[in-house]
């Protein structure tokens, strides 16, 4: 949810990065609904987080999340 009400953050930037090759990133740019789709992804440790004007307005970290990933 956005800041303002209770609405899909639009237009943030969702940023993968692997745990141990940190070179490796993959970016998406979320859409009106607040979605967004990372391909080419290989299995494995990475860090998920996102990065928005309106964080930065308010002062405000994103937390980072530690996503593992596996080959189907």
């Amino acid at each position: 949810d956005s800041t303002r009400a209770r609405t899909p953050l639009a237009g943030a930037t969702v940023q993968l990065v692997s745990r141990q090759s940190p070179d490796q990133v993959r970016t998406a740019v979320t859409d009106s609904l607040g979605g967004y789709m990372l391909t080419d992804v290989a299995a494995g440790e990475y860090l998920l987080g996102f990065l928005h004007p309106r964080l930065d307005e308010l002062a405000l970290q994103p937390p980072l999340v530690l996503v593992r990933t596996a080959d189907t």
